[in-house]
């Protein structure tokens, strides 16, 4: 009996990240902008705060799941305004300008 080695795998990695980032509402939405245009496997959330303050959070992997399970269960706007209570986890905390640097240096993984 004869063995071919695959070379295909027949797995995908699923990546988790629940990433919070904090800022003005300009650079929040530019951010968010170029998240976009980065990668299709993630979603942004943004909430405003006071006084022209933003709250940016980035989905991927199984809390991008687990987020599009909670959606017919929860009204949309409970789920947008409370997210971390509804996923059940503390989100990563990153500073906007860290998170630039990554983007621009393409070293921001999903």
């Amino acid at each position: 009996m004869h063995i071919l080695p695959s070379t295909q795998t027949s797995y995908s990695p699923n990546f988790e990240r629940f990433i919070k980032v904090k800022g003005s509402a300009e650079d929040i939405s530019s951010l968010q902008n170029e998240l976009r245009n980065y990668s299709d496997d993630l979603i942004t959330l943004t909430h405003k705060k006071r006084n022209d303050k933003s709250v940016l959070y980035i989905l991927t992997g199984k809390t991008f799941d687990k987020f599009i399970d909670l959606i017919p269960k929860v009204w949309f706007r409970q789920l947008r305004t409370n997210i971390e209570k509804y996923i059940g986890e503390k989100p990563e905390k990153l500073k906007l300008k860290t998170l630039k640097q990554k983007l621009n240096s393409k070293q921001f993984t999903v």
